[in-house]
């Protein structure tokens, strides 16, 4: 929210001239892990960037700090990523606080799935809701977000999600086989309305173009 005061981390790259400011908990793409969240990163460590042409490059770490700041929000895009200052981040936060490797980590430590895949298979139905046309995209052009910056949609969401991680490991595991098959199950949702719709549509306008054309 506009008033909500948070710590954010600077992360300086060698390729890059401004900091990426980002929350501890909110993850960046690193070459050789994957998303992870941003307090796992460390100096030498290497990050996604996108230079100006949007081609995909990497930057070296050179230094880490701390500031806070008023304000916070979570924007959500399409495709779960953002570029901020030239450096691509994931809209998602890792819930597992403790966790450095940005990963679904349930009984002896197994990572079973990213969090990135997880929290994205999640916010399908808020996708599929604002792809829409008329009070949808009206809604969605206008959400709201709680003092934390979390809009809305997605809070009661979070809120059970994270309720889940803080139980007991057995339980956890136990857990984790309804939230998995129910992530599947919405990103098998999403690739079927969003990725062959899109598909659709563009073969749609090559038809069109080329009856137009003979």
């Amino acid at each position: 929210s506009h008033d909500s005061k948070a710590e954010y981390l600077q992360l300086y790259l060698d390729n890059q001239k401004i900091p990426l400011e980002i929350s501890k908990d909110h993850m960046v793409f690193s070459k050789t892990h994957g998303p992870v969240p941003a307090f796992g990163i460390s100096i030498g460590d290497y990050l996604v960037t996108m230079s100006g042409e949007g081609k995909t490059t990497t930057g070296k770490v050179k230094a880490i700090k701390k500031v806070n700041r008023i304000g916070a929000f979570a924007p959500f895009t399409e495709t779960g990523t953002i570029v901020v200052s030239g450096v691509l981040a994931s809209n998602y936060v890792s819930l597992q606080y403790q966790d450095k490797s940005g990963s679904f980590v349930v009984a002896g430590g197994t990572e079973v799935v990213s969090m990135q895949w997880l929290a994205h298979a999640f916010q399908i139905p808020h996708r599929l809701f604002c792809r829409g046309k008329g009070i949808n995209s009206s809604y969605c052009s206008k959400e709201k977000y709680t003092k934390e910056g979390i809009s809305y949609w997605v809070y009661a969401p979070f809120i059970i999600f994270r309720w889940s991680l803080q139980q007991h490991v057995t339980i956890l595991t136990i857990l984790s086989f309804p939230i998995l098959l129910s992530a599947t199950a919405l990103q098998m949702a999403g690739f079927f309305f969003l990725e062959l719709d899109a598909a659709w549509n563009n073969m749609w306008l090559i038809l069109t173009i080329l009856t137009m054309i003979s």
